[in-house]
């Protein structure tokens, strides 16, 4: 459902996410994404953090966003 979504929203820039708990109450999401420019990859971030909020809330969620984080890192497309 959430790579679904998220396809939907992003199109060929979504590749793929990984969810882990890392506490009873907390979880950190790993999205894979594609983007050209530095600005496209923090919007694409943030859309994509956005929507994954909506899923969860929409789920019945409780979630708590205080202690959250966004983190852009860019990697090198292979050749």
């Amino acid at each position: 459902m959430i790579d679904d979504r998220l396809r939907d929203e992003l199109g060929p820039r979504y590749d793929r996410h990984n969810a882990q708990s890392v506490g009873t109450d907390k979880l950190i999401v790993t999205l894979m994404l594609r983007a050209m420019t530095p600005a496209d990859a923090i919007r694409c971030a943030g859309m994509a953090a956005g929507t994954l909020v909506e899923l969860l809330t929409d789920a019945g969620a409780d979630i708590e966003l205080s202690g959250a984080a966004l983190v852009v890192r860019a990697h090198e497309a292979s050749a």
